[in-house]
């Protein structure tokens, strides 16, 4: 199967990808699993770990990167993490970077192939599979958000790295999709806002058509799937939301041919809202996508509302707690989601990842046999540099 989209660049500034220091357990991971009995088993196994990125001793793992597919190489490029401590106790700077990594999705271990650097450090923004390449959209680094737009290609069976573009805004932590020689951007930030409009890129004429925007109010961080002509968005999270419900649950289908939106059953876990956002999609087969990782939903949105409410030193003490908590406190979730396109249903394996959750976020790449999972957050300010392989089966 050929991966037509893979959305990333979700992590909504250092303490949006973060939960609330609550102890008792995620009441989305705790309860009996409904199975969806249609769908593949997924054996998740440790693959590797990423390399050390340039002029670092050791791989402390990264979170936002472009992660993709390019012939037979896993694709995974640029990326953020802290590497001189926690943004909170130590007060540490957000790091953010240029390496472009390509490992043989043939070979059993993880190997790295090709290494490059990008024209800039980057993260935070999206990947999409266009004809013959791939296209690293956006993002942001120490200098700001950015607009340009980078294509990956192979020649004569290695990569090259060429400026392709420059969008009309700047922009990062939205999704984005290539469909008939066009690229389409879906909400992240526009020019240091929050946004829910979506832009139809030609690139002949570098000029961008406003089209419908997305139902609800802005958001950012939101697995997002294209399945054919159809471009599926699940959740993200609304920065500016004034009843405290910072985590979306809706989603919504934008038919590419005929640029409209409709509403699909929210996303649900035995019937419960759940979150996603944080988290990232790929396609399982022509009906089915899985969504993996995210956020609490009511952790995330408690603390989000404690952040906003208290001053001084009480919040200084919240976050301390807060900060303090392990990664199974924060609870990112290992939940494996299914969403059914032909049904408009919700249902999960019956298996959760073996591993942290993850989000921040967490990205995912696909192939005929195999899902990639690439680092993340396990708990905020912590990044993985692990990668797991599920390699999919039907029972």
């Amino acid at each position: 199967m050929k991966l037509s989209l893979l959305c990333v660049g979700v992590s909504l500034y250092t303490l949006y990808a973060c939960q609330p220091f609550f102890s008792h357990s995620n009441n989305q991971e705790t309860k009996m699993p409904v199975t969806n009995i249609s769908a593949p088993r997924i054996d998740w196994r440790l693959h590797g770990e990423l390399p050390a990125a340039k002029g670092m001793t050791s791989s402390i793992g990264i979170s936002a990167s472009f992660t993709g597919l390019l012939g037979d190489y896993l694709l995974v490029g640029g990326g953020a993490n802290f590497p001189d401590g926690h943004p909170f106790f130590d007060q540490a700077i957000k790091a953010y970077y240029s390496d472009l990594w390509l490992f043989d999705t043939t070979t059993p271990t993880l190997i790295p192939s090709h290494h490059l650097q990008l024209p800039y450090p980057v993260a935070h923004g999206a990947l999409v599979h266009a004809e013959h390449s791939v296209l690293l959209v956006g993002g942001q680094n120490a200098q700001g958000a950015l607009s340009d737009i980078v294509e990956v290609s192979l020649v004569d069976g290695h990569p090259t790295i060429q400026h392709w573009g420059k969008l009309p805004f700047t922009w990062h932590s939205g999704a984005a999709a290539w469909y008939q020689g066009e690229l389409f951007i879906f909400g992240g930030e526009r020019n240091g806002q929050a946004s829910a409009g979506v832009c139809r890129f030609n690139p002949q004429t570098a000029r961008c058509q406003e089209l419908e925007p997305i139902p609800g109010p802005a958001r950012v961080q939101f697995p997002a799937q294209q399945l054919a002509g159809t471009f599926y968005l699940f959740g993200g999270i609304d920065p500016k939301s004034s009843s405290n419900q910072f985590t979306r649950t809706d989603a919504y289908a934008f038919n590419l041919n005929t640029l409209q939106w409709s509403q699909l059953a929210d996303v649900s876990y035995q019937q419960q809202a759940f979150s996603v956002s944080g988290g990232a999609a790929v396609t399982l087969n022509e009906d089915e996508i899985l969504l993996l990782g995210g956020v609490n939903l009511e952790l995330f949105n408690n603390t989000l509302t404690q952040f906003g409410r208290l001053q001084g030193q009480e919040l200084a003490q919240f976050k301390t707690r807060y900060f303090h908590l392990t990664a199974e406190e924060i609870n990112f979730s290992r939940r494996q989601l299914v969403f059914n396109t032909r049904t408009n249903q919700w249902s999960a394996l019956e298996n959760l990842v073996p591993f942290t959750g993850g989000a921040g976020p967490l990205t995912l790449a696909r192939t005929s046999q195999h899902i990639y999972w690439i680092g993340g957050e396990t708990k905020p300010g912590v990044r993985s540099p692990l990668v797991y392989r599920g390699l999919v089966s039907r029972p």
